[in-house]
């Protein structure tokens, strides 16, 4: 989330507030080429990107479906969480762009981290004492 904070904040609550339209969900809706005069009217790279974003969230899943002979790759919102598209549709300020998402990502690769020490350390614990055991006569 740290990449486009004001326009992930912006698109979402757009989405959100727009959630009961009939819209063929996708990364296009929030560019220049959407002829809604409501429109955020970003740019294709970051438009794509805030879907992207949204994608990694949960708040958005993608799915395909046919027009005759044509699939068409859509999105679909998942609305279950309100609290999450508060949070995402808020604007960031000082305190959550460069103190909370750098340390909520921090310490997310942090769990990583020591689940994988832990793994390695129990790995080599059971090694060692199959080794013990298997070397007594």
């Amino acid at each position: 989330m740290n990449a486009y904070p004001k326009q992930v904040a912006q698109a979402a609550k757009w989405i959100y507030d727009r959630k009961d339209r009939s819209v063929d969900w996708d990364w296009t809706v929030l560019t220049k080429h959407n002829p809604d005069p409501e429109t955020l009217g970003f740019d294709d790279v970051v438009s794509y990107q805030i879907f992207t974003i949204l994608e990694k969230e949960g708040l958005i899943e993608p799915f395909t479906f046919k027009i005759g002979e044509k699939d068409i790759a859509s999105f679909k919102l998942c609305l279950q969480d309100a609290k999450k598209w508060g949070n995402i549709g808020t604007n960031p300020n000082l305190f959550r762009r460069f103190i909370w998402w750098p340390a909520k990502e921090t310490f997310s690769a942090g769990y990583r981290i020591i689940f994988w020490l832990i793994t390695v350390s129990t790995t080599a614990l059971i090694t060692a004492l199959a080794r013990h055991l298997l070397a007594q006569p």
